[in-house]
């Protein structure tokens, strides 16, 4: 029962069942009641100080109003009561409970946030699928050779279930102080965020299970406002208008499957890597992201669990002395399986360019269904692998009837004309949204997003929330992120044409991730830094607008030529040497690929990474994935890890 304590044999603080023993003592407590009482100290609740099934407490009057309680909002509350533990913060969730999203790889940026203001590394991944790095193989439709890239080593990240990540985001904020209110919608109708004077008016819908006496509030005033409601864009859209951007778009087909994880797989090298992988065809590319699914476990289960997590690490228990996810989920009742998210994205107008799949029914199947395994049809080796394989098993609605088997979005990618006035802000994809590549959602626009909207908030606060403080906070805002959402634009006009030929994508992609990376090595640093907001996948890189503007005009003609191809590869051959020579000295790009060296020199040979910084490999015994620079055991089974092998360039 100490901090020192064996991992897997004992626990080293002792578990309360805080919620287990709430839900017991109130047996029909609602998953928004019981979300909500965590507003409250749990002794209070459960001495019966504080009845769980009162009328939520939503304040008169707040300095901060968040619209929805999803990733970008929950980002904006903590940052900002972080940075300014005074603020009064209030958050409205219309939904019951978190639910489901996709949008569920993230990057080192995240985890460094995370790392820094929610739990350490070590400990989320106790929660969440290990991430280390991205695959990426572009598949032509003869079934010929196979095109590698990759990046990794550079940090661990995590693969996210949505429900239980903003879950932990919840309570993380509610510790701090932020009051999280679940089945407390914004009435869209009833508010007021234009005005001028300093105060806002949100309009509230409080579901009526969840109204006893006294009445529910129907609105809360407050100084600065917040809409994270996504693509509801609830108070946003009275401001502004979604705008599609002009010329390229997307659609996106995806599901849930189980995995054989110890089947072995040769159609694709590096498969089994904790990567996310990618592959990649003309049209568009794939996800294929592994996932730790907590579905079926009740929620009151998941918050003790969460609790205890949060309980380890304010007793500075060292990640070596973690206990394991299996240990964990029995002595809190959770229960978990691991699952696999596979979409395709295409570009809109080339959605067509696929023959109907044989094995599904045309007449009685869905729109998503169809489009679906046409692609999967069209390219043998994704065939091979998600149909022949026998690898795959369809999971059919795995989060309910009502969402369906298949799920599907079209024309993804828009910006919101406004994005920020007098006192507001649009966060997340409440502003705009360019495509799931590199999974922007979450670390390029939720993140930067939240963060720099708490930091601007709190000196418009600090200022007396005046209307020269709210235009100089609007101003700086709307410049960024009208910067920042063209920015991932641009990077997705050259990837998605990047995949239309292989010599483009063997060119881009080595000279795409040297601007990215920088001078990694140099400045790494485990916890988030204010200045990543700007880095947008590399666009924030002041190289980007040197190279970019040159290869743009060659790969967006209609027509691939032997001689666009020579063009495009003389331009990426010459800033690659130049940017790799200036970072040599710090960044070891022999570390983070498989197939380069320090020099950016291809060795096809080559196949691993040189003492890469942040190793993974998947237990002997169970195959969950681990990073095994933060534990020498497996963090599921306790097994020990073997070693990670590397290789000599």
């Amino acid at each position: 029962m100490t901090p020192g304590a064996t991992p897997g044999t004992s626990l080293p603080v002792r578990p309360e069942f805080p919620f287990s023993r709430l839900q017991k003592l109130y047996p029909n407590l609602t998953t928004a009641q019981l979300i909500n009482a965590n507003n409250y100290d749990i002794k209070d609740l459960l001495s019966g100080k504080v009845d769980p099934r009162a009328t939520p407490a939503i304040p008169t009057d707040a300095d901060v109003v968040v619209a929805g309680a999803g990733m970008a909002s929950l980002i904006y509350a903590i940052e900002l009561k972080k940075t300014r533990p005074s603020t009064s913060v209030v958050v409205l969730e219309k939904a019951h409970q978190p639910s489901y999203k996709i949008g569920e790889s993230t990057l080192s940026p995240f985890s460094r946030f995370c790392n820094s203001n929610i739990l350490p590394v070590a400990y989320m991944l106790r929660l969440f699928a290990l991430k280390e790095g991205l695959d990426f193989a572009l598949v032509d439709r003869d079934g010929g050779d196979v095109q590698y890239q990759d990046i990794g080593g550079l940090d661990y990240s995590f693969q996210l279930e949505r429900e239980v990540s903003e879950l932990l985001f919840t309570m993380k904020a509610q510790q701090l102080g932020v009051k999280v209110f679940f089945g407390c919608g914004v009435a869209s109708d009833k508010s007021d965020i234009s005005s001028t004077s300093g105060v806002k008016t949100v309009g509230i819908s409080v579901a009526p299970g969840l109204v006893q006496k006294p009445a529910a509030k129907t609105s809360i005033r407050a100084k600065v406002v917040g809409d994270g409601t996504g693509l509801v864009r609830a108070l946003v859209s009275k401001e502004s208008k979604a705008v599609p951007f002009k010329g390229m778009n997307f659609n996106s087909y995806w599901a849930y499957f189980k995995e054989d994880i110890f089947k072995s797989e040769d159609a694709v090298k590096d498969w089994l890597y904790p990567a996310t992988n990618h592959l990649c065809y003309e049209e568009g590319w794939s996800w294929w992201i592994r996932l730790l699914s907590w579905k079926a476990t009740p929620i009151c289960n998941m918050m003790d669990y969460i609790t205890y997590l949060i309980a380890m690490q304010s007793a500075n228990v060292d990640h070596k002395n973690l206990p394991t996810i299996q240990t964990l989920a029995k002595t809190f009742n959770c229960t978990y399986t691991s699952i696999v998210s596979i979409g395709f994205v295409v570009r809109s107008e080339a959605q067509d360019n696929f023959p109907a799949a044989p094995y599904v029914d045309q007449e009685k199947g869905k729109d998503g269904e169809k489009r679906f395994w046409a692609i999967v049809h069209k390219y043998p080796h994704i065939e091979k692998i998600l149909h022949d394989s026998g690898r795959y098993t369809l999971l059919q609605n795995y989060y309910g009837p009502a969402r369906g088997t298949y799920f599907t979005r079209r024309n993804m990618s828009y910006r919101q004309d406004t994005v920020a006035g007098d006192g507001w802000y649009g966060l997340g994809i409440a502003a705009g949204f360019t495509s799931p590549l590199f999974s922007p959602g979450i670390n390029c626009i939720c993140l930067p997003s939240g963060f720099l909207a708490a930091r601007l908030t709190a000196t418009q606060l600090d200022a007396g929330a005046t209307a020269e403080a709210a235009r100089t906070a609007r101003d700086e805002f709307a410049g960024f992120m009208d910067r920042h959402i063209e920015g991932l634009r641009e990077v997705d006009v050259l990837l998605y044409n990047m995949f239309r030929h292989p010599r483009f994508f063997n060119a881009i992609f080595p000279l795409f991730f040297v601007n990215g990376m920088a001078n990694v090595s140099k400045n790494y640093s485990p916890n988030f830094r204010p200045a990543e907001i700007h880095w947008g996948n590399g666009v924030g890189e002041k190289t980007w607008a040197v190279w970019t503007p040159q290869v743009f005009p060659l790969i967006e003609q209609a027509v691939i030529t032997d001689e666009i191809c020579e063009q495009v590869e003389a331009i990426c051959l010459k800033y690659k040497k130049e940017y790799s020579k200036v970072y040599t000295e710090w960044t070891k790009y022999s570390r983070y690929m498989r197939y380069y060296d320090d020099d950016m020199e291809y060795h096809p040979e080559k196949g691993k990474r040189v003492e890469p910084d942040f190793p993974a490999v998947r237990c002997t015994q169970c195959r969950h994935a681990n990073g095994i620079e933060r534990s020498p055991t497996c963090v599921m089974c306790d097994t020990v890890l073997p070693p990670y092998v590397s290789t000599v360039a």
